[in-house]
């Protein structure tokens, strides 16, 4: 009974630690976002800055219903695609934290027919998402 009890505790205390772990992840997500940061997804390393992203030379690819999508190229030569999206189309019930976890949960995915998401800006009412750039043209524009 006595190894009941234990194991009940220790149970008990990994649970509180791991509650901890998520509670200062949060925290430290919270104030990367306030900062201004980018924040990189699940495996991508931090190649650049949100500085070197606005200082960029910036192209128009296309607007759509959710925002506007441009070509980016860095200083270091490296090519990505911005898409800024407009937050008053995404709808009032979109906040902050449904955007982060959403952000988080496309950015782990991986698939040949997908492009990886690399990284995501929100700050008020700027919100960016970047991903590789592909030089094939649009997928409207293949299809017709």
């Amino acid at each position: 009974m006595a190894s009941d009890a234990a194991a009940t505790a220790e149970a008990a205390v990994v649970m509180q630690m791991e509650q901890e772990r998520e509670l200062e992840e949060k925290v430290k997500r919270a104030q990367v976002a306030k900062s201004g940061s980018l924040i990189f997804c699940a495996g991508e390393s931090q190649v650049y800055t949100l500085d070197q992203l606005m200082k960029g030379s910036a192209e128009l690819l296309g607007r759509g219903c959710l925002g506007t999508t441009y070509k980016a190229v860095l200083d270091n030569r490296l090519i990505v695609t911005v898409k800024r999206l407009d937050c008053g189309k995404m709808g009032v019930h979109v906040n902050k934290d449904v955007f982060e976890r959403h952000m988080e949960s496309v950015g782990g995915l991986r698939h040949p027919n997908l492009v990886p998401l690399r990284a995501y800006f929100q700050a008020n009412q700027e919100r960016l998402i970047i991903y590789d750039y592909q030089p094939n043209g649009s997928l409207f524009s293949l299809i017709h």
